[in-house]
């Protein structure tokens, strides 16, 4: 298995250009890090740390690493100039002598790499004897990093390793704690006092490994007690966690007692229906105990409620857990990475640290769809890392150790906000919230400033609210009051992962709450439910223009109709801009079996900087390249922000679009093949009225249709053969009850007829498969009925179907197309009408077009008669020969447009709203 991707080529490629003539260590080092570290799409502060203080073995002396993954890696660095042997034998004996003293086991790194920025020298380490030694593995220099970049796969393989090791870890402890539900779930049928309940499990799981209470001091606590007791204990043991030792009765047991106060509110709500414990609860719970809870992050928790929340509570609330990864893909640009450049820029000097110290102690954070908290779990824990590295560079500078809590402790739980309209997520929440406050204390312990971090009792607790974000103001009032000074604080930033019900699936109240948010209502019933979250994100921006906002959304909000409803109001009404945007990438969750979902991520304030960000997804599996953009539009492109409309016509001069016929008969003039051959056996008679019938599903899978075709001077004849007489009868009877009854006079006839009149015509399924890099098509004569599940093109030529067969047009569909779930909804109106088709291209490059349509038809003539249907052959991967003949033709259609080649996609499709730009100014002018 390859670590090394194609687009970490081309990142090595471009990092190499922009360092070369770099010489520096101290002015330069760490930047030339971070940067090479994202050559693998890796934020080097996740895993990296610099400036790892290390006790020397030989000497005791403090020494600091320039930096240092913990069990992975060491990096040193030295100046251009220092390029002899002497330097480079002086510069790994230096960094041996930092790993010598480290644990084997969590920290004693498996690879060094040096490097003077020209070149870098990798070594893999080894132990023996007690002491580490070096294996030279290569040299590599700066101007052929990209072509050995090979060298430096075992980088994204420690990711690839941790993430496996992560999953794994997270899949055991969701299936511990969830072996206790299944023990309860049939004993506390309500679902609040279950959450409740293993919540307060999951704390105590937490406590016990983290040092909250002592080691194994709740496992005991269960092992010792009798099953038949553990109900009123564990009623006990909740209340003794909520109350202050003296306050305890003073005839409570020597063990309950032992346990600690905690206050905070986790053990206060009594739990109405607690069960009789068996023998199978408490196994449950023994089970959870022998597992390390300290590995897990507290961003699991997530995962562990929604492995208790039932599948159809999950469904209609349109709830959805986000991934660690994806967190930081959205606070990363709205805010964090502002925040490290600031340190970075003031960490020399002591007054401008303390400056920044104050300004992220003062920050407010709202998820106002906060589900189990994970959003606020990670900013937390980001500004608190944040924190200690300011800390880190205050007693560097002064040389003076932090004196009290106040100087460790600078960023509060009450800073951070949460709307959640699920009890049992507002719960999980702040249990989440507390225990990673916990972990981030026992994190500056490992400082050694000599400082006790009280962990309990619980004092700050974040603000979550139970209460529906879309009918609610979101201002800091009541709950949500914090004041600093003489002000009250407004939300620095909004950010969140709403829920994601589509518009054909919300329910009755869920659309209500949508279109209540809507001031325009117009068109609002097509919108998906998490667009309410955006309007109201902008109707808090207009009194509150330098908060910052950030969503992570389906993708569906930037295609088809959804883009002009929701984005001109924003755009046009709320005068929003787009900051940064992650193009379409597939979101991934803590939690097991979720089905797939494409997302984009939005971020958007009141001001317009000028330069904006756009992460775009070559893999939409893979890691995003970072783009900048003078301006971002409803399509996440860069590109002037211009409406596609519903057009009746075509914008440019070619054939129109139709419908299909609709036969709207009951299903009675239509036949199966079978069906049509058993029917002409018993009345031959028949056999000149059928014609075959091109619907999408048969066209896709290569299946006979037939119908009954008859025209209106047939059907004296056709009245007198009775089976076909009694079929018309059925028809009319259908048509009687329906909406159009009139219907019921024609009923030989389908109820909309749109067939060409000898003319070939070109067929284009109205719905497709995402996962086709090409929307199947056909070129059709006027014998063939095309049925309404299809759009057709009547006199549509070679060259048309050569340029719908595109990459260019299928850029186009990608982006402006309407979407059932995930796969495409072709449309006349916004998507044909609206394509910019090349205009008057030159006789050349338009017969080379329609020499390589007529190869993808002869390739499609050719494989179906070998049995293989259009789907199969455009089922990922492609028949090699029908791909190379689309490859042929993209590159033909591209010279009808420009005489440069287009390398992806997105040069496509940002050429192409251009192009619709100029079409509609000229349509216009």
């Amino acid at each position: 298995m390859s670590f090394i991707t194609q687009q970490m080529k081309e990142n090595a490629s471009s990092f190499k250009s922009i360092k070369r003539g770099t010489e520096y260590e101290k002015g330069e080092a760490q930047t030339f890090t971070n940067d090479f570290f994202k050559i693998f799409g890796i934020e080097r502060r996740t895993y990296v740390k610099f400036e790892k203080q290390i006790r020397r073995k030989d000497d005791n002396q403090i020494v600091f690493a320039d930096a240092f993954w913990p069990g992975k890696l060491l990096i040193e660095s030295k100046s251009a100039k220092k390029d002899s042997e002497k330097d480079w034998e002086n510069t790994l004996s230096q960094a041996i002598g930092y790993i010598d003293n480290l644990d084997i086991k969590t920290e004693k790194p498996k690879y060094i790499i040096l490097y003077n920025f020209l070149k870098f020298k990798i070594y893999k380490t080894e132990i023996k004897s007690n002491s580490t030694k070096s294996v030279f593995i290569a040299e590599v220099l700066l101007d052929e990093l990209d072509e050995k970049i090979e060298h430096f796969s075992f980088i994204p393989q420690f990711i690839y390793e941790l993430e496996q090791e992560e999953v794994q870890l997270n899949d055991d402890a969701v299936q511990r704690i969830s072996s206790v539900y299944i023990a309860i779930k049939s004993k506390i049928p309500n679902l609040d006092d279950t959450a409740i309940f293993l919540s307060r499990i999951l704390f105590c799981l937490f406590a016990e490994d983290t040092g909250i209470f002592n080691k194994k001091q709740f496992e005991n606590f269960v092992r010792v007690t009798p099953e038949a007791d553990l109900k009123d204990e564990l009623i006990l043991l909740f209340d003794s966690l909520n109350t202050d030792k003296i306050k305890r009765k003073k005839n409570l047991n020597s063990v309950l007692n032992a346990f600690p106060y905690v206050n905070g509110g986790l053990f206060e709500k009594k739990i109405n229906q607690l069960p009789v414990f068996n023998k199978a609860i408490k196994d449950a719970i023994l089970v959870c105990c022998a597992f390390d809870w300290s590995l897990i992050s507290t961003v699991i928790f997530g995962s562990l409620f929604q492995s208790v929340l039932r599948p159809e509570e999950r469904k209609e609330s349109g709830s959805h857990y986000t991934s660690e990864k994806n967190i930081l893909r959205v606070i990363r640009p709205l805010f964090l990475d502002d925040l490290y450049l600031e340190l970075d820029n003031v960490k020399s000097d002591i007054k401008k640290l303390e400056k920044f110290r104050q300004k992220i102690h003062q920050l407010l954070f709202l998820d106002p769809a906060c589900g189990c908290g994970n959003f606020l779990v990670v900013t937390y824990k980001e500004l608190r890392l944040l924190d200690i590295e300011i800390i880190k560079h205050k007693t560097k500078i002064t040389k003076q150790l932090p004196i009290s809590v106040n100087d460790l402790v600078n960023i509060s739980l009450d800073h951070f906000y949460g709307i959640e309209i699920n009890q049992s997520s507002c719960m999980i929440a702040e249990v989440a919230l507390w225990l990673t406050e916990h972990q981030l204390n026992l994190e500056l312990s490992k400082l050694n400033y000599g400082i006790s971090i009280p962990t309990i009792p619980l004092i700050d607790s974040a603000v979550i609210q139970c209460e529906n974000a879309l009918t609610i103001e979101w201002k800091a009032n009541n709950k949500f009051t914090r004041s600093i000074g003489n002000s009250v604080s407004k939300f620095d930033y909004i950010f969140g992962n709403p829920p994601f019900a589509g518009s054909r699936v919300m329910t009755k109240e869920q659309k209500k709450w949508l279109t209540d948010t809507f001031e325009d209502k117009k068109d609002v019933g097509e919108l998906d439910f998490v667009c309410g979250w955006y309007v109201k994100a902008a109707i808090y921006l207009q009194k509150n223009i330098v908060t910052k906002v950030a969503f992570v959304s389906t993708n569906s909000i930037i295609q088809g109709m959804q883009t002009g409803i929701l984005w001109q109001q924003l755009f046009n009404k709320y005068k929003i801009n787009i900051h940064f945007a992650h193009q379409t990438f597939k979101w991934n969750n803590e939690a097991k079996g979720v089905a797939a979902v494409y997302c984009v991520i939005v971020g958007f304030g009141m001001d317009d900087p000028k330069e904006k960000i756009i992460y775009e997804y070559p893999d939409i599996k893979g890691e995003p390249v970072v783009k900048k953009a003078k301006s971002i539009n409803q399509y996440l492109i860069d590109a002037s922000i211009t409406f596609i409309k519903t057009r009746q016509k075509p914008l440019c001069i070619v054939p129109e679009m139709d419908i299909g016929n609709m036969p709207a008969d009951g299903g009675n003039l239509l036949f199966t093949n079978d069906e049509k051959i058993a029917f002409i056996k018993r009345t031959p008679q028949s056999k000149k009225y059928f014609k075959e019938l091109i619907s999408a599903r048969e066209f896709l899978n290569n299946k006979k249709r037939w119908c009954l075709w008859i025209e209106d001077n047939d059907l004296a004849d056709v009245k007198k053969i009775t089976t076909i007489n009694n079929i018309l009868q059925e028809v009319k009877k259908v048509r009687l009850k329906s909406a159009r009854p009139k219907l019921a006079s024609i009923p030989h006839k389908f109820a909309q007829i749109t067939q060409p009149a000898k003319k070939p015509f070109i067929l284009i399924p109205r719905h497709s498969s995402e996962n086709r890099a090409y929307i199947p098509m056909g070129l059709f004569d006027y014998k063939s009925i095309s049925a309404d599940s299809c759009l057709i093109i009547p006199n549509g030529s070679l060259f048309h179907f050569g340029v719908l067969q595109s990459s260019m047009h299928m850029s186009w569909v990608r982006y402006v197309c309407g979407r059932l779930k995930s796969d495409y909804r072709y449309s006349k109106d916004i998507v044909y009408n609206n394509y910019p088709f090349p205009q008057k291209p030159n006789v050349t490059n338009k017969k080379a077009v329609e020499k390589t349509a007529q190869k993808i038809l002869d390739l499609h003539k050719k494989h179906l008669t070998e049995g293989v249907s259009l789907a199969e052959m455009y089922s990922e991967p492609m028949l090699v020969d029908l791909q190379k003949a689309h490859e042929e033709n993209n590159k033909a259609v591209d010279k009808c447009y420009s005489n440069k080649s287009f390398s992806n996609d997105l040069k496509r499709i940002e050429f192409l709203f251009d192009l619709y730009e100029q079409y509609s100014k000229e349509l216009f002018s």
